[in-house]
C-alpha cells in the first residue's frame, strides 16, 4: 500500500565543518582556511564567529550576536566549500565557527570545539646572530601582530627548540615570570 502524507514539510541539507576545528591555534593577522562539507543544494551561506564564554573580555560575540565573517557566500551544494578569512585581531580560547545556510538559518553546523586566535611577534633582537654574555643586560625587541595581546612571556633555552625552557629575569609585574 501507499502512504502519503498531508502536511508539509521540509527536506533540508546539511553541513560539516572541517576547519578550524577543535583545538586549532589561528594567529591574528594572518589568513585562515574555513573548510566544510555540504550535503543538500545550498547555494548560499552566512559564515560567522562567536565566543564560547559568556562576557568574553577580547572577543564579546555571542551566539545570538556573532561576528559576521561574510553573508551570501557562495557555496558548492554537494560538495566542499572553502573561504580564505583573515584572523581578526582579537585574542581569545573560545571561538566557534558557524556555517548558515542564507535561505534557511535553521541548517547550520559549526566547528567540532574552541580553537584560539592568538598573537604572533616577530622577533627583532635577538636574531640569532649575537653572542650574548652570561648576566649581561641586553634589550629583547619584537613587533606583535595585533593589539589585542599586551603582555608577553619570555623564555629561553640552552639547547636549542628542545628546551628545557627558562623564564628572563626581569622586575616587570611579578619578578621573574617572564611575562614582560
Amino acid at each position: 500500500s501507499l502512504l502519503s502524507s498531508d502536511n508539509y514539510f521540509k527536506i533540508r541539507g546539511a553541513f560539516e565543518v572541517i576547519e578550524p576545528k577543535d583545538g586549532d591555534r589561528l594567529p591574528i593577522g594572518y589568513n585562515t582556511t574555513i573548510r566544510w562539507n555540504t550535503t543538500g543544494n545550498i547555494t548560499k551561506v552566512n559564515i560567522v564567529a562567536y565566543s564560547t564564554q559568556e562576557n568574553d573580555p577580547r572577543f564579546n560575540y555571542t551566539e545570538e550576536n556573532p561576528y559576521i565573517i561574510v553573508m551570501n557566500y557562495t557555496n558548492n551544494g554537494n560538495g566542499q566549500t572553502n573561504y580564505t578569512w583573515l584572523v581578526p585581531d582579537s585574542a581569545t580560547n573560545h571561538t566557534r565557527i558557524r556555517i548558515i545556510d542564507s535561505n534557511d538559518p535553521e541548517v547550520y553546523a559549526e566547528s567540532s570545539g574552541n580553537f584560539s586566535m592568538i598573537g604572533s611577534f616577530n622577533i627583532i633582537s635577538p636574531n640569532g646572530d649575537e653572542s650574548w654574555i652570561v648576566d649581561g643586560v641586553y634589550n629583547i625587541t619584537w613587533f606583535p601582530t595585533g593589539s589585542s595581546i599586551t603582555e608577553a612571556r619570555i623564555m629561553y633555552s640552552v639547547n636549542g627548540s628542545s628546551g628545557p625552557w627558562m623564564n628572563i629575569s626581569e622586575d616587570y609585574g611579578t619578578p621573574n615570570d617572564g611575562i614582560v
